[in-house]
């Protein structure tokens, strides 16, 4: 985390609140961190596309190809 707090280029308040969603999960503080992110950079997917990519990546993936070592 020092590496990050030292970034010149990081979201307005991302270590305070990566701390916070770290040791204190929920699902609120986890809706305004991805909020941050998503508000400092457009990664220029809609929400619907960028699901659909998780999907068919992480969890279709056993159609084409044999399953992670992870997942074995």
């Amino acid at each position: 985390m020092k590496t990050v707090e030292r970034a010149p280029l990081k979201p307005d308040g991302f270590a305070r609140q990566a701390e916070e969603l770290l040791r204190e999960p929920d699902a609120d503080k986890c809706r305004r961190f991805a909020e941050l992110l998503l508000d400092f950079s457009d990664p220029g997917l809609p929400v619907g596309q960028a699901v659909s990519l998780f999907i068919d990546n992480n969890e279709w993936n056993w159609l084409n190809h044999a399953p992670p070592l992870s997942d074995r």
